[in-house]
């Protein structure tokens, strides 16, 4: 008997210590009959989903003989017994009879016993111990019903698992509205990457900010520029920086959670102070040719000579930071780049890379303008991510403090 460290309001008592063999009972029948029921697997992060999402094209299910497939009724629970260690186990809430591989084990649960909450259960810290605890000595061994049978668990009344499951439901449709908002934002910020620039063969963007018009300018990048070639020759910077694609430049220990460089090997390195931009030439599925970005850090550091560090000026800075976000350098670099012996990297040439062609338009004021706009933007994006990140730390903490 026990009570959890935070309990919803109005509940009190100790919990009651179960066995899954007083409560559950195993399920689940052939469908001998071959009945035209649709292919259901189990997600770790989604439960029940149809067989032909969890595997591209219906992957090597797709000529399963379906007849030895098990039928799900609905308010089943559902597992693969060798891996439920990754936590593949799912409750069938749809309301239909679905068909799941042999490989599955089907339990159903009594009346007093509410599904959600222990579906909720069954992402706990509590239950991952125990399967450790009955799969020790073992790299991979199933976890068949008797296993499960085998565990115990703490368990409210009836009342007190349908308020838990509620609230975890509330939180669940949080954190699904949330991560809505950002894919949102992600996706209007692409469209207004494409519909903000003009594009090949235009000169004016199709959307613009009233007031301004006139055709867009169009110079090579060194008449922007300028390289940096300052070295740190005397060790006065110790802080190694990195070129990510994802995350743009940082600290080179926040990137590879050690340091890369030592005191010997950043003598050649670059100085990048705050506002230079950085050009890395290792391409990736997110930045095909290499990203461009600039030091925001707020401090100088240094970087490897693989990297083309670059100082803009007669341009508004924020502006250049959102045009190296758009695709619209990316042809000149292929045209004029090549991969050579190092598939991972576009090589090309200092004298070729600085004339990249820059649009931009004339009026500084409509520079800011759309730099502001994305400013905001990506605040928003931000502000909805860091929400994200608390609302997974509220249901990591409640599913360890809201059981026992």
């Amino acid at each position: 008997m026990a009570k959890p460290q935070i309990r919803l309001k109005g509940f009190e008592g100790e919990w009651e210590n179960v066995g899954f063999k007083d409560f559950s009972y195993p399920t689940g029948e052939k469908n001998r009959d071959n009945l035209p029921l649709e292919s259901y697997s189990i997600s770790n992060e989604f439960g029940f989903v149809p067989q032909n999402e969890q595997f591209e094209k219906g992957g090597t299910m797709a000529n399963a003989d379906k007849r030895m497939y098990y039928i799900v009724k609905p308010d089943s629970f559902a597992y693969n017994p060798a891996r439920i260690n990754v936590g593949s186990i799912g409750y069938d809430n749809l309301d239909k009879d679905v068909i799941v591989s042999s490989l599955y084990v089907i339990f159903k649960t009594d009346s007093e016993t509410n599904n959600e909450w222990l579906n909720i259960w069954f992402k706990t810290p509590y239950f991952k111990r125990l399967v450790e605890l009955y799969q020790e000595g073992g790299v991979r061994l199933y976890f068949f019903y008797d296993k499960l049978c085998a565990c115990h668990l703490n368990r409210p009344l009836l009342l007190e698992q349908k308020a838990i499951a509620d609230y975890f439901k509330s939180l669940d449709s949080m954190l699904q509205s949330t991560t809505k908002k950002i894919e949102s934002l992600k996706q209007m910020k692409s469209a207004c990457l494409v519909s903000m620039f003009p594009q090949a063969g235009e000169t004016t963007p199709r959307v613009r900010f009233k007031g301004f018009e006139g055709e867009w300018e169009c110079e090579p990048l060194c008449n922007f520029s300028k390289k940096v070639i300052k070295k740190n020759q005397n060790l006065e910077y110790k802080i190694t920086l990195t070129n990510s694609a994802e995350y743009g430049i940082i600290n080179q220990l926040d990137f590879f959670d050690h340091d890369v460089s030592n005191g010997d090997n950043i003598r050649g390195y670059y100085v990048v102070d705050n506002d230079d931009f950085v050009y890395n030439p290792r391409i990736s599925a997110t930045a095909p040719v290499g990203p461009i970005n600039r030091n925001l850090l707020g401090y100088a550091g240094v970087m490897s000579p693989l990297y083309y560090v670059f100082r803009v000026h007669g341009i508004d800075k924020d502006y250049m930071s959102v045009f190296f976000k758009t695709t619209l350098w990316h042809k000149f670099m292929k045209d004029n780049g090549n991969s050579g012996a190092r598939f991972d990297r576009l090589s090309i040439t200092d004298d070729v890379f600085v004339q990249m062609p820059i649009l931009y338009p004339k009026d500084i004021k409509e520079q800011q303008r759309i730099a502001s706009y994305f400013r905001n933007l990506d605040k928003q994006i931000s502000l909805q991510e860091k929400r994200l990140e608390k609302l997974k730390q509220i249901k990591a903490a409640c599913l360890d403090k809201m059981f026992v």
